[in-house]
């Protein structure tokens, strides 16, 4: 019995509340559990737009985590931020803080933001990964719609690999990243499943079977059909 409670304990996902009903003989002050209860600290998500083409409308994606209660859990609940986002109502308000990446941003670094139009890039984005990409080729989308006589950003190759469980639940963006193909802001787009027979099942499998086309031109549409190109 002893292990058993052990087990449950280090359980994923159990809350304080949990562990308490777990043992029932534990009774600490209400003020001593505040006292060692840790900070909640601010989540941080990646923005999925960039202000040339959204202004002061802010994007950005996150999972929604479900656990069900079930192994040592006494109730079901949801991630803490993401169950605060869904609640929200139109004309509520929550508090942001800005937080500017040192380092991940449109390369090259420590250079110009024009400099980036013209880089060639491998985004690799399985999930909510895609979102912050989505900034960079929003920034370079709104350059083309301004300058569509730049045949050199045009043509500068941008590859995406992209990782989902199936392309029909949870491909998020789908309709902006084949908009961005077509319009050549994105030159390939690879897509890996986990969960579809057939096609690479992670992002790595789409990689290494596509390896070597940040440096080739030649046409593979044969070659892309067999590895998963959008």
């Amino acid at each position: 019995m002893e292990n058993e409670k052990k087990i449950r304990v280090f359980q994923a996902a159990l809350s304080l509340v949990d562990v308490l009903l777990a043992f029932p003989s534990a009774a600490p002050k209400a003020e001593r559990l505040i006292e060692n209860l840790p900070r909640l600290m601010p989540r941080p998500y990646s923005m999925s737009s960039c202000v040339a083409a959204s202004g002061r409308r802010l994007r950005f994606a996150y999972s929604i985590r479900e656990d069900a209660a079930v192994e040592g859990r006494r109730y079901a609940r949801v991630g803490v931020q993401t169950g605060v986002l869904c609640d929200l109502r139109i004309g509520q308000q929550i508090k942001l803080l800005e937080k500017e990446p040192a380092r991940f941003r449109l390369p090259p670094l420590n250079c110009a933001p024009d400099v980036g139009l013209y880089t060639p890039l491998i985004l690799i984005g399985p999930g909510t990964g895609l979102s912050t990409f989505l900034s960079f080729t929003q920034h370079i989308r709104s350059h083309l719609k301004k300058n569509p006589e730049d045949k050199e950003c045009r043509e500068t190759k941008r590859i995406l690999y992209f990782g989902c469980r199936d392309e029909k639940k949870d491909f998020i963006y789908r309709e902006e990243v084949e908009t961005l193909k077509e319009l050549g802001v994105l030159s390939t787009v690879y897509l890996a499943q986990s969960t579809v027979e057939g096609q690479p099942k992670y992002v790595q499998d789409s990689i290494r079977a596509n390896a070597g086309e940040g440096k080739r031109d030649d046409d593979k549409k044969e070659r892309s059909e067999r590895h998963g190109e959008l």
